[in-house]
């Protein structure tokens, strides 16, 4: 899955759309997403539900703009998820840097900053 975003800082959220737990990284996830998408991070959500217009609704009242996959149970126990929500920040080599399962206050923030040590390793190293 990673192959085509060498070079790129990718988060990877695993979500189920009935999670309330999942919902509270939306937003996290979307300002992170509008303030890096044109800076090398790619941002892509992948569900464990099946039904597409499930999905597609939840996108449309939460507002999220970044790539959302269905992928359903079977991709989650191929990725060996630690049950949702998974989120994962993988640096520009493919190494998984950060990766948080369920949901504690104040992991937004670690979250963010992450994403943003991340960026501005691409900045060092690129020169920007």
């Amino acid at each position: 899955m990673l192959s085509g975003f060498e070079g790129k800082v990718v988060v990877i959220s695993f979500f189920g759309t009935w999670s309330e737990q999942c919902g509270y990284y939306v937003s996290c996830l979307e300002e992170i997403y509008s303030t890096f998408r044109d800076n090398d991070l790619v941002v892509v959500a992948i569900t464990a539900e099946s039904d597409c217009e499930v999905v597609k609704k939840y996108c449309d009242e939460k507002g999220i703009t970044f790539p959302v996959l269905v992928g359903g149970r079977e991709v989650f126990r191929q990725y060996k998820t630690g049950g949702i929500p998974d989120i994962l920040c993988v640096d520009t080599h493919g190494i998984v840097r950060y990766r948080t399962v369920g949901y504690k206050p104040g992991t937004e923030d670690d979250l963010k900053t992450v994403v943003m040590i991340l960026m501005e390793e691409i900045d060092l190293f690129t020169l920007k």
